[in-house]
């Protein structure tokens, strides 16, 4: 039932457009072009039947009271703009009564107040946007944290020997720490230098060893003539063993 009434009110919109429209084109002069009898009263119609449509939709998307007020505000006067120029229309298109036209009130009305509800309709857009709540909650925000940044300034101004003090040593740092990477960046790396093998003699089994010269050791023969023996065995044991064969 809800779209039904949307597009049933859609509908008369259209209808009540079509003389704004028409009564608009009828003020432009001739001699001003069909371009601006065509495009002005379009324009126009943004503050009629357009306007009243979009304040219509805004009610039910409000995030505060003051948004839902100035919505509704708005929303009645731009349907008084919007039957005011339909019946104007009407009484100058009328051919039941030819002498009759438009009561100077109500030509008054419309001449000044046409341009006058273009004008609210601009305003009305803007104070709707600044009245957003969470619009309004992200400036609270704002406006604390700028306070509280600027005493926090204060407060820096008086403390900037201490506290440049302390920025200095947190950048020294900080290069101590850049120098320290360059230098193990730019430091060469240790090469492994090869080693030549050891070069081992062969192992010869001991019968293809030669045989070594046989040696006699003076020893002292227990006796009173002071004369020394020799004694005849081989200090090899191989070569005894080979002899004894």
């Amino acid at each position: 039932m809800k779209w039904a009434i949307r597009i049933y009110g859609f509908c008369l919109a259209v209808y009540m457009g079509f003389r704004t429209f028409d009564f608009m084109s009828a003020q432009i002069p001739a001699d001003m072009g069909i371009d601006i009898k065509f495009w002005l009263p379009l324009l126009f119609i943004l503050s009629t039947e357009i306007g009243l449509l979009l304040w219509n939709e805004a009610t039910s998307r409000c995030t505060s009271s003051a948004q839902f007020n100035l919505a509704n505000i708005m929303l009645w006067l731009d349907f008084a703009g919007s039957v005011l120029a339909g019946i104007a229309d009407m009484i100058i298109r009328q051919t039941m009564l030819a002498d009759y036209t438009i009561p100077r009130p109500m030509a008054m009305v419309l001449m000044v107040g046409m341009p006058v509800l273009t004008a609210l309709n601009i305003g009305g857009a803007i104070l709707f946007g600044q009245l957003d709540f969470e619009q309004r909650i992200a400036l609270q925000h704002a406006q604390i944290s700028w306070m509280a940044y600027q005493e926090a300034f204060k407060d820096a101004r008086k403390r900037r020997k201490t506290l440049a003090a302390t920025k200095k040593t947190a950048i020294m740092d900080q290069l101590q720490e850049e120098a320290d990477d360059i230098e193990t960046i730019m430091q060469p790396k240790a090469r492994a230098i090869p080693v030549a093998p050891t070069l081992q003699p062969p192992v010869m089994p001991i019968a293809d060893m030669p045989l070594m010269a046989h040696t006699e050791t003076p020893t002292v023969t227990a006796g009173g003539n002071g004369r020394t023996s020799r004694n005849s065995s081989s200090a090899n044991p191989t070569l005894a063993r080979r002899r004894s064969q």
